[in-house]
């Protein structure tokens, strides 16, 4: 996970690894979203009036925190504990492609693939899938928390009516999906990703 800050003409990037804590953070006290809220809020601080400036975060959420080839799943996404508490009791609709008939239609390679290994380990009983999406949308929740404390930020600071706010994600993923696990090929699931763009002087919530 990175973030990338640049103030006329000056950047510096921070470059936290795949981790979503830190190695000098044993006891797990600092969720790297408030370690990315924090530094981005002291950023914005440091901004000059009237001066543009570019903050970017690259967020490791919600994907799988990979420790060893089979890892558990306590510590495959680990959420925080006051967001995946707003999962408890939740339940979640398959979507339409998780199901063996979908299965069946991959190529051969596919079906004998590493996601579908890892489907099998995380994500092939109603159990796992259950657990495995609480975990998932509470990650996907602490993204949007950050957001929302850096708007706020922008807000206070006088700077919200003059910004462009960019958000989008490098890949899908497949939920089980296919009965597949995973990023890696050109299916839906995997290749769609969201682009919302905040623009300000625009007409909000166009949909193009």
């Amino acid at each position: 996970v990175e973030s990338y800050v640049a103030f006329a003409g000056q950047y510096v990037i921070e470059n936290f690894g795949f981790s979503y804590y830190l190695d000098d953070d044993p006891d797990r006290k600092h969720h790297i979203h408030d370690i990315l809220t924090k530094r981005s809020e002291a950023f914005l601080d440091s901004c000059v009036k009237d001066q543009p400036f570019c903050l970017s975060l690259s967020f490791v959420s919600p994907h799988e925190n990979m420790v060893g080839r089979f890892p558990e799943i306590e510590q495959l996404l680990p959420a925080e504990p006051d967001l995946l508490s707003l999962y408890h009791g939740k339940t979640f609709p398959d979507r339409p492609l998780m199901n063996e008939a979908a299965f069946e239609t991959l190529p051969d390679f596919l079906r004998h693939s590493y996601a579908r290994l890892l489907w099998q380990k995380l994500l092939s009983t109603p159990d796992q899938r259950l657990d495995y999406l609480r975990k998932y949308n509470a990650l996907i929740s602490g993204i949007d928390r950050v957001i929302g404390r850096l708007v706020d930020k922008l807000e206070a600071l006088g700077l919200l009516s003059n910004t462009v706010i960019i958000f989008t994600r490098d890949n899908g993923f497949f939920l089980g999906d296919y009965g597949l696990s995973e990023k890696w090929f050109g299916y839906e699931p995997s290749v769609r990703v969201p682009l919302f763009i905040r623009l300000p002087g625009a007409v909000a919530g166009q949909d193009i």
